[in-house]
Protein backbone atom coordinates (compact mmCIF):
# COMPACT_ATOMS: atom_id res chain seq x y z
CA UNK A 1 0.00 0.00 0.00
CA UNK A 2 1.05 3.56 -0.63
CA UNK A 3 1.96 5.65 2.40
CA UNK A 4 0.32 9.00 2.90
CA UNK A 5 3.56 10.76 2.09
CA UNK A 6 3.94 8.88 -1.23
CA UNK A 7 0.32 9.62 -2.18
CA UNK A 8 0.94 13.26 -1.33
CA UNK A 9 4.02 13.35 -3.60
CA UNK A 10 2.15 11.69 -6.48
CA UNK A 11 -0.69 14.18 -6.12
CA UNK A 12 1.69 17.12 -6.31
CA UNK A 13 3.59 15.53 -9.19
CA UNK A 14 0.40 15.42 -11.25
CA UNK A 15 -0.47 18.95 -10.17
CA UNK A 16 3.03 20.11 -11.13
CA UNK A 17 2.87 18.66 -14.65
CA UNK A 18 -0.57 20.16 -15.17
CA UNK A 19 0.56 23.57 -14.02
CA UNK A 20 3.70 23.39 -16.11
CA UNK A 21 1.64 22.67 -19.22
CA UNK A 22 -0.57 25.64 -18.51
CA UNK A 23 1.79 28.24 -17.08
CA UNK A 24 3.57 29.78 -19.99
CA UNK A 25 3.13 32.92 -22.03
CA UNK A 26 4.30 33.46 -25.61
CA UNK A 27 4.96 36.33 -28.02
CA UNK A 28 5.94 36.38 -31.72
CA UNK A 29 8.55 38.82 -32.97
CA UNK A 30 8.14 39.25 -36.74
CA UNK A 31 10.95 40.27 -39.09
CA UNK A 32 11.18 41.94 -42.49
CA UNK A 33 12.19 39.90 -45.53
CA UNK A 34 15.83 38.73 -45.39
CA UNK A 35 16.46 40.84 -42.25
CA UNK A 36 17.46 40.06 -38.67
CA UNK A 37 17.18 43.55 -37.22
CA UNK A 38 14.36 43.93 -34.69
CA UNK A 39 11.60 46.27 -35.85
CA UNK A 40 10.00 48.96 -33.61
CA UNK A 41 6.97 46.69 -33.22
CA UNK A 42 9.27 43.88 -32.12
CA UNK A 43 11.01 46.14 -29.57
CA UNK A 44 7.60 47.04 -28.10
CA UNK A 45 6.68 43.37 -27.72
CA UNK A 46 10.01 42.54 -26.07
CA UNK A 47 9.39 45.36 -23.58
CA UNK A 48 6.12 43.58 -22.72
CA UNK A 49 8.07 40.35 -22.19
CA UNK A 50 10.42 42.02 -19.71
CA UNK A 51 7.50 43.63 -17.83
CA UNK A 52 5.74 40.25 -17.61
CA UNK A 53 8.82 38.49 -16.22
CA UNK A 54 9.01 41.06 -13.41
CA UNK A 55 5.52 40.07 -12.27
CA UNK A 56 6.00 36.28 -12.11
CA UNK A 57 8.62 33.81 -10.93
CA UNK A 58 10.30 33.28 -14.30
CA UNK A 59 11.96 29.90 -14.83
CA UNK A 60 13.12 30.16 -18.44
CA UNK A 61 12.69 32.21 -21.60
CA UNK A 62 12.84 30.00 -24.71
CA UNK A 63 13.69 31.69 -28.03
CA UNK A 64 12.98 29.78 -31.27
CA UNK A 65 14.00 31.33 -34.61
CA UNK A 66 12.26 30.70 -37.97
CA UNK A 67 12.27 31.91 -41.59
CA UNK A 68 10.07 31.58 -44.65
CA UNK A 69 11.16 29.19 -47.44
CA UNK A 70 12.77 31.80 -49.72
CA UNK A 71 16.42 30.86 -50.09
CA UNK A 72 18.39 27.66 -49.52
CA UNK A 73 18.08 25.47 -46.43
CA UNK A 74 21.59 26.41 -45.27
CA UNK A 75 21.01 30.14 -45.76
CA UNK A 76 17.73 30.05 -43.86
CA UNK A 77 19.33 28.15 -40.97
CA UNK A 78 21.90 30.93 -40.68
CA UNK A 79 19.27 33.66 -40.95
CA UNK A 80 17.11 32.12 -38.21
CA UNK A 81 20.24 31.91 -36.01
CA UNK A 82 20.91 35.63 -36.47
CA UNK A 83 17.30 36.51 -35.67
CA UNK A 84 17.32 34.41 -32.49
CA UNK A 85 20.59 35.90 -31.26
CA UNK A 86 19.33 39.42 -32.03
CA UNK A 87 16.35 38.83 -29.73
CA UNK A 88 18.64 37.26 -27.11
CA UNK A 89 20.96 40.29 -27.14
CA UNK A 90 18.04 42.72 -26.93
CA UNK A 91 16.56 40.96 -23.87
CA UNK A 92 19.97 40.95 -22.17
CA UNK A 93 20.25 44.69 -22.80
CA UNK A 94 16.84 45.09 -21.12
CA UNK A 95 18.12 43.34 -17.99
CA UNK A 96 17.12 39.70 -18.49
CA UNK A 97 19.61 37.32 -16.83
CA UNK A 98 21.77 35.27 -19.18
CA UNK A 99 20.94 31.98 -17.43
CA UNK A 100 17.19 32.39 -18.16
CA UNK A 101 17.65 32.51 -21.95
CA UNK A 102 17.45 29.27 -23.95
CA UNK A 103 17.85 29.59 -27.72
CA UNK A 104 17.35 27.33 -30.73
CA UNK A 105 16.60 27.86 -34.42
CA UNK A 106 14.85 25.90 -37.16
CA UNK A 107 15.34 27.84 -40.41
CA UNK A 108 12.39 27.20 -42.74
CA UNK A 109 11.57 23.74 -41.38
CA UNK A 110 8.64 24.68 -39.10
CA UNK A 111 6.28 27.05 -40.94
CA UNK A 112 3.14 28.07 -39.09
CA UNK A 113 1.44 29.42 -42.23
CA UNK A 114 1.61 28.86 -45.98
CA UNK A 115 4.71 29.96 -47.88
CA UNK A 116 2.71 30.87 -51.01
CA UNK A 117 1.11 34.17 -50.00
CA UNK A 118 2.94 37.28 -48.78
CA UNK A 119 0.89 37.15 -45.56
CA UNK A 120 1.86 33.55 -44.89
CA UNK A 121 5.57 34.16 -45.46
CA UNK A 122 5.44 37.19 -43.12
CA UNK A 123 4.07 35.01 -40.29
CA UNK A 124 6.88 32.49 -40.87
CA UNK A 125 9.62 35.14 -40.47
CA UNK A 126 9.54 35.10 -36.68
CA UNK A 127 11.20 34.41 -33.34
CA UNK A 128 8.88 32.79 -30.81
CA UNK A 129 9.44 33.97 -27.22
CA UNK A 130 8.02 31.57 -24.62
CA UNK A 131 8.22 32.55 -20.95
CA UNK A 132 7.89 29.65 -18.53
CA UNK A 133 7.04 30.57 -14.98
CA UNK A 134 5.82 29.07 -11.70
CA UNK A 135 2.20 29.71 -10.76
CA UNK A 136 2.68 30.67 -7.06
CA UNK A 137 5.66 30.41 -4.70
CA UNK A 138 3.65 28.26 -2.24
CA UNK A 139 2.76 25.46 -4.67
CA UNK A 140 6.18 25.57 -6.29
CA UNK A 141 7.93 25.09 -2.94
CA UNK A 142 5.73 22.04 -2.15
CA UNK A 143 6.52 20.22 -5.39
CA UNK A 144 10.06 21.43 -6.11
CA UNK A 145 11.63 17.98 -5.53
CA UNK A 146 9.49 16.27 -8.24
CA UNK A 147 9.34 19.05 -10.81
CA UNK A 148 11.08 18.32 -14.15
CA UNK A 149 12.24 20.96 -16.50
CA UNK A 150 10.47 20.90 -19.88
CA UNK A 151 12.85 20.46 -22.81
CA UNK A 152 12.73 22.17 -26.18
CA UNK A 153 11.56 19.81 -28.96
CA UNK A 154 14.40 18.47 -31.14
CA UNK A 155 14.81 19.36 -34.78
CA UNK A 156 12.74 17.22 -37.16
CA UNK A 157 14.62 14.68 -39.25
CA UNK A 158 13.08 15.85 -42.51
CA UNK A 159 12.34 19.40 -43.66
CA UNK A 160 8.70 20.37 -44.17
CA UNK A 161 7.86 20.69 -47.88
CA UNK A 162 4.54 22.33 -48.78
CA UNK A 163 2.76 21.75 -52.08
CA UNK A 164 1.80 24.83 -54.08
CA UNK A 165 -1.99 24.81 -54.38
CA UNK A 166 -3.41 27.38 -56.81
CA UNK A 167 -7.12 28.07 -57.22
CA UNK A 168 -7.54 30.19 -60.33
CA UNK A 169 -9.61 33.37 -60.39
CA UNK A 170 -12.72 34.12 -62.46
CA UNK A 171 -10.51 34.58 -65.56
CA UNK A 172 -8.79 31.25 -64.86
CA UNK A 173 -5.50 32.98 -64.06
CA UNK A 174 -3.15 33.05 -61.09
CA UNK A 175 0.30 34.37 -60.25
CA UNK A 176 2.48 33.57 -57.23
CA UNK A 177 6.02 32.65 -56.20
CA UNK A 178 7.39 29.11 -56.40
CA UNK A 179 10.70 27.79 -55.11
CA UNK A 180 10.75 24.49 -57.04
CA UNK A 181 9.73 22.43 -53.99
CA UNK A 182 6.52 20.48 -53.67
CA UNK A 183 3.89 19.61 -56.26
CA UNK A 184 2.04 22.32 -58.19
CA UNK A 185 -1.72 21.65 -57.96
CA UNK A 186 -3.86 23.93 -60.14
CA UNK A 187 -7.66 24.02 -59.81
CA UNK A 188 -9.63 25.89 -62.48
CA UNK A 189 -12.99 27.57 -61.90
CA UNK A 190 -15.10 24.81 -63.54
CA UNK A 191 -13.33 22.02 -61.68
CA UNK A 192 -10.51 20.96 -64.01
CA UNK A 193 -7.34 20.16 -62.09
CA UNK A 194 -3.70 19.84 -63.15
CA UNK A 195 -1.06 18.25 -60.93
CA UNK A 196 2.60 18.92 -61.82
CA UNK A 197 4.85 16.85 -59.53
CA UNK A 198 7.87 18.39 -57.84
CA UNK A 199 10.91 18.22 -60.11
CA UNK A 200 8.91 18.14 -63.35
CA UNK A 201 9.81 21.72 -64.29
CA UNK A 202 13.06 21.60 -66.24
CA UNK A 203 15.86 23.89 -64.96
CA UNK A 204 13.80 25.00 -61.96
CA UNK A 205 16.46 25.84 -59.36
CA UNK A 206 15.20 28.70 -57.23
CA UNK A 207 12.49 31.16 -56.31
CA UNK A 208 10.68 32.75 -59.26
CA UNK A 209 7.33 34.26 -60.18
CA UNK A 210 4.99 31.57 -61.49
CA UNK A 211 2.04 32.53 -63.71
CA UNK A 212 -0.71 30.20 -64.91
CA UNK A 213 -3.53 30.69 -67.40
CA UNK A 214 -6.03 27.96 -68.28
CA UNK A 215 -8.67 27.73 -70.98
CA UNK A 216 -11.23 25.23 -69.78
CA UNK A 217 -13.65 23.59 -72.25
CA UNK A 218 -15.28 20.99 -70.05
CA UNK A 219 -18.94 21.27 -71.01
CA UNK A 220 -20.86 20.96 -74.26
CA UNK A 221 -21.62 24.67 -74.18
CA UNK A 222 -17.98 25.70 -73.70
CA UNK A 223 -16.63 23.29 -76.35
CA UNK A 224 -19.06 24.67 -78.94
CA UNK A 225 -18.57 28.29 -77.89
CA UNK A 226 -14.78 27.98 -78.15
CA UNK A 227 -14.96 26.56 -81.69
CA UNK A 228 -11.92 24.55 -80.59
CA UNK A 229 -10.59 22.01 -83.06
CA UNK A 230 -11.78 18.44 -82.66
CA UNK A 231 -9.49 17.06 -85.35
CA UNK A 232 -6.35 14.97 -85.40
CA UNK A 233 -5.12 15.51 -88.94
CA UNK A 234 -8.17 14.61 -91.02
CA UNK A 235 -9.59 12.33 -88.33
CA UNK A 236 -12.63 13.76 -86.61
CA UNK A 237 -12.79 13.36 -82.85
CA UNK A 238 -15.59 13.26 -80.32
CA UNK A 239 -14.47 15.32 -77.34
CA UNK A 240 -15.65 14.81 -73.76
CA UNK A 241 -13.68 17.85 -72.57
CA UNK A 242 -10.37 19.64 -73.06
CA UNK A 243 -8.12 22.16 -71.31
CA UNK A 244 -5.33 24.44 -72.53
CA UNK A 245 -2.60 25.45 -70.07
CA UNK A 246 0.02 28.20 -70.30
CA UNK A 247 2.64 27.98 -67.52
CA UNK A 248 5.50 30.49 -67.20
CA UNK A 249 8.31 31.37 -64.75
CA UNK A 250 9.24 35.05 -64.59
CA UNK A 251 7.34 35.52 -67.85
CA UNK A 252 9.40 32.91 -69.73
CA UNK A 253 8.13 29.69 -71.23
CA UNK A 254 9.05 26.52 -69.37
CA UNK A 255 9.57 22.88 -70.31
CA UNK A 256 8.32 19.85 -68.41
CA UNK A 257 9.65 16.33 -68.09
CA UNK A 258 7.83 13.73 -66.05
CA UNK A 259 4.28 12.48 -65.53
CA UNK A 260 1.44 14.99 -65.59
CA UNK A 261 -2.04 14.28 -64.16
CA UNK A 262 -5.09 16.16 -65.42
CA UNK A 263 -8.70 15.88 -64.26
CA UNK A 264 -11.25 16.96 -66.91
CA UNK A 265 -14.91 17.09 -65.78
CA UNK A 266 -17.39 15.87 -68.36
CA UNK A 267 -19.78 13.11 -69.42
CA UNK A 268 -18.79 9.48 -69.22
CA UNK A 269 -17.98 8.30 -72.74
CA UNK A 270 -16.63 4.85 -73.43
CA UNK A 271 -13.52 4.43 -75.56
CA UNK A 272 -11.90 7.76 -74.68
CA UNK A 273 -8.18 8.20 -75.38
CA UNK A 274 -5.75 10.94 -74.30
CA UNK A 275 -4.86 13.48 -76.99
CA UNK A 276 -2.16 16.10 -76.58
CA UNK A 277 -1.10 19.39 -78.15
CA UNK A 278 2.36 20.82 -77.46
CA UNK A 279 1.37 24.24 -78.80
CA UNK A 280 -1.99 25.83 -78.04
CA UNK A 281 -2.13 29.14 -79.97
CA UNK A 282 -5.59 29.57 -81.51
CA UNK A 283 -7.88 26.77 -80.21
CA UNK A 284 -9.52 26.53 -83.65
CA UNK A 285 -6.20 25.59 -85.27
CA UNK A 286 -5.00 22.90 -82.85
CA UNK A 287 -4.01 19.60 -84.41
CA UNK A 288 -4.46 17.03 -81.64
CA UNK A 289 -2.12 14.06 -81.52
CA UNK A 290 -2.90 10.83 -79.72
CA UNK A 291 -0.39 10.27 -76.95
CA UNK A 292 0.59 7.32 -74.82
CA UNK A 293 -0.90 7.59 -71.39
CA UNK A 294 -3.52 6.38 -68.95
CA UNK A 295 -7.14 7.55 -68.97
CA UNK A 296 -9.95 6.46 -66.67
CA UNK A 297 -13.32 7.81 -65.63
CA UNK A 298 -13.85 8.67 -61.96
CA UNK A 299 -17.56 8.33 -61.16
CA UNK A 300 -17.19 10.21 -57.89
CA UNK A 301 -15.57 13.23 -59.58
CA UNK A 302 -17.61 12.77 -62.76
CA UNK A 303 -14.45 13.42 -64.70
CA UNK A 304 -11.85 11.80 -66.90
CA UNK A 305 -8.47 11.42 -65.16
CA UNK A 306 -5.55 11.47 -67.59
CA UNK A 307 -1.88 10.77 -66.95
CA UNK A 308 0.67 11.64 -69.63
CA UNK A 309 4.42 11.15 -69.26
CA UNK A 310 7.47 12.42 -71.12
CA UNK A 311 8.90 15.72 -72.31
CA UNK A 312 6.48 18.53 -73.09
CA UNK A 313 6.17 22.28 -73.30
CA UNK A 314 4.71 24.31 -70.44
CA UNK A 315 2.08 25.55 -72.91
CA UNK A 316 0.06 22.44 -73.68
CA UNK A 317 -3.42 21.11 -74.32
CA UNK A 318 -4.98 17.83 -73.18
CA UNK A 319 -8.17 16.40 -74.63
CA UNK A 320 -10.31 13.38 -73.73
CA UNK A 321 -11.23 12.18 -77.23
CA UNK A 322 -12.70 9.30 -79.15
CA UNK A 323 -11.66 9.00 -82.80
CA UNK A 324 -14.51 8.56 -85.25
CA UNK A 325 -14.04 5.60 -87.54
CA UNK A 326 -14.76 6.44 -91.18
CA UNK A 327 -17.87 4.96 -92.76
CA UNK A 328 -17.96 2.64 -95.73
CA UNK A 329 -18.53 3.43 -99.37
CA UNK A 330 -20.36 6.66 -100.05
CA UNK A 331 -20.62 7.40 -96.35
CA UNK A 332 -16.88 8.01 -96.09
CA UNK A 333 -17.33 11.78 -95.71
CA UNK A 334 -20.72 13.48 -95.51
CA UNK A 335 -21.82 17.11 -95.64
CA UNK A 336 -24.34 19.38 -94.03
CA UNK A 337 -25.58 22.09 -96.37
CA UNK A 338 -26.60 25.42 -94.88
CA UNK A 339 -28.09 28.15 -97.06
CA UNK A 340 -29.99 31.44 -97.05
CA UNK A 341 -28.14 32.91 -94.07
CA UNK A 342 -27.44 36.22 -95.81
CA UNK A 343 -23.69 36.36 -95.41
CA UNK A 344 -23.48 34.73 -91.98
CA UNK A 345 -21.46 31.57 -91.43
CA UNK A 346 -22.86 29.70 -88.44
CA UNK A 347 -20.73 27.56 -86.22
CA UNK A 348 -22.05 24.01 -86.18
CA UNK A 349 -21.34 21.05 -83.94
CA UNK A 350 -22.53 17.49 -83.60
CA UNK A 351 -23.36 15.96 -80.23
CA UNK A 352 -23.34 12.20 -79.71
CA UNK A 353 -25.87 10.32 -77.61
CA UNK A 354 -23.26 10.00 -74.84
CA UNK A 355 -22.63 13.76 -74.74
CA UNK A 356 -19.33 14.01 -76.65
CA UNK A 357 -19.02 16.95 -79.07
CA UNK A 358 -17.46 17.36 -82.52
CA UNK A 359 -16.99 20.91 -83.82
CA UNK A 360 -17.59 20.92 -87.58
CA UNK A 361 -15.37 22.49 -90.20
CA UNK A 362 -16.62 24.79 -92.94
CA UNK A 363 -15.28 23.03 -96.04
CA UNK A 364 -16.62 25.29 -98.75
CA UNK A 365 -18.75 28.40 -99.18
CA UNK A 366 -20.62 29.51 -102.28
CA UNK A 367 -21.83 33.10 -102.42
CA UNK A 368 -24.48 34.40 -104.74
CA UNK A 369 -26.25 37.73 -105.14
CA UNK A 370 -29.17 36.71 -102.95
CA UNK A 371 -27.97 33.75 -100.93
CA UNK A 372 -24.93 32.03 -99.57
CA UNK A 373 -24.40 28.30 -99.17
CA UNK A 374 -21.98 26.68 -96.74
CA UNK A 375 -20.91 23.02 -96.63
CA UNK A 376 -19.80 21.42 -93.34
CA UNK A 377 -18.40 17.93 -92.88
CA UNK A 378 -19.93 15.76 -90.19
CA UNK A 379 -19.06 12.30 -88.84
CA UNK A 380 -21.16 9.19 -89.20
CA UNK A 381 -20.94 7.06 -86.08
CA UNK A 382 -22.25 3.53 -86.41
CA UNK A 383 -25.28 2.72 -84.26
CA UNK A 384 -25.30 6.11 -82.58
CA UNK A 385 -27.82 8.93 -82.67
CA UNK A 386 -26.31 12.31 -83.53
CA UNK A 387 -27.75 15.79 -83.00
CA UNK A 388 -26.65 18.93 -84.82
CA UNK A 389 -26.59 22.25 -82.96
CA UNK A 390 -25.22 25.67 -83.79
CA UNK A 391 -25.56 29.44 -83.72
CA UNK A 392 -24.49 32.66 -85.40
CA UNK A 393 -24.70 36.43 -84.88
CA UNK A 394 -25.81 39.07 -87.34
CA UNK A 395 -25.02 42.79 -87.10
CA UNK A 396 -27.17 45.30 -88.97
CA UNK A 397 -25.93 48.45 -90.65
CA UNK A 398 -27.15 50.31 -87.56
CA UNK A 399 -24.85 48.29 -85.34
CA UNK A 400 -27.57 46.18 -83.73
CA UNK A 401 -26.51 42.58 -83.12
CA UNK A 402 -28.97 39.70 -83.12
CA UNK A 403 -28.22 36.13 -82.15
CA UNK A 404 -29.68 33.09 -83.89
CA UNK A 405 -29.62 29.55 -82.55
CA UNK A 406 -30.33 26.20 -84.13
CA UNK A 407 -32.54 23.90 -82.12
CA UNK A 408 -31.42 20.31 -81.61
CA UNK A 409 -32.14 18.25 -84.74
CA UNK A 410 -31.41 14.59 -85.34
CA UNK A 411 -28.73 14.14 -87.96
CA UNK A 412 -28.63 10.38 -88.18
CA UNK A 413 -30.31 7.37 -86.65
CA UNK A 414 -28.79 3.99 -87.29
CA UNK A 415 -32.21 2.34 -87.34
CA UNK A 416 -33.25 4.49 -90.31
CA UNK A 417 -31.09 2.39 -92.59
CA UNK A 418 -28.71 3.52 -95.29
CA UNK A 419 -28.46 7.28 -95.77
CA UNK A 420 -29.50 8.78 -99.07
CA UNK A 421 -26.58 10.82 -100.36
CA UNK A 422 -25.68 12.81 -103.44
CA UNK A 423 -22.15 13.28 -104.69
CA UNK A 424 -21.02 16.91 -104.90
CA UNK A 425 -19.00 17.26 -108.08
CA UNK A 426 -17.86 20.82 -107.40
CA UNK A 427 -16.02 19.61 -104.28
CA UNK A 428 -14.21 16.68 -105.88
CA UNK A 429 -10.88 18.49 -105.73
CA UNK A 430 -11.26 18.79 -101.96
CA UNK A 431 -12.24 15.17 -101.39
CA UNK A 432 -14.90 12.54 -101.91
CA UNK A 433 -17.83 14.38 -100.32
CA UNK A 434 -21.46 13.34 -100.33
CA UNK A 435 -24.40 15.53 -99.37
CA UNK A 436 -27.25 14.19 -97.24
CA UNK A 437 -30.32 14.59 -99.39
CA UNK A 438 -32.95 13.63 -96.84
CA UNK A 439 -31.74 15.88 -94.02
CA UNK A 440 -34.28 18.64 -93.22
CA UNK A 441 -33.45 22.26 -93.85
CA UNK A 442 -31.71 23.85 -90.88
CA UNK A 443 -33.92 26.40 -89.16
CA UNK A 444 -32.30 29.05 -86.99
CA UNK A 445 -34.42 30.95 -84.50
CA UNK A 446 -33.67 34.44 -83.20
CA UNK A 447 -32.65 34.45 -79.54
CA UNK A 448 -31.92 38.17 -79.06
Amino acid sequence: MFSKSRLFCLFFLGLSLSLQAQQHQSWQILFDFDEHQITPEGESLLAEVVKFTSQVECQAIVLQGHTDWVGSLAYNQGLSTKRTKAVQDHLRDLGIAENLLQITWFGEERPQADNVSDEGRQLNRRVEVVVRYKPTPEVVQAIREVEEEEQVEPLPNEPVVSDLRLRLDAQNKAETTYNCRGDIIITAKEGAQITIPAGMLVDCDGLARLSVEVQEFTSKKEIIKSKASTYSGNTMLQSAGMILVDLRRDGQKVNLNGCLEVVIPGPKVEGMRPYFANSIGNPEDINWAEREGEIRYDDRLQAHVIEICGEMSGSFGINADKPIKPGKGKEEVLLVKVKNLKGQNPHLAVESASGAVTNLRLISKKEGRRSQVGYYTFPVVADERLIIIGDYKKTSILGTTKAYQLGAEVLYRSESGKLRTKKIKRLQKLGNYHLIRDFPKLRFEKTS
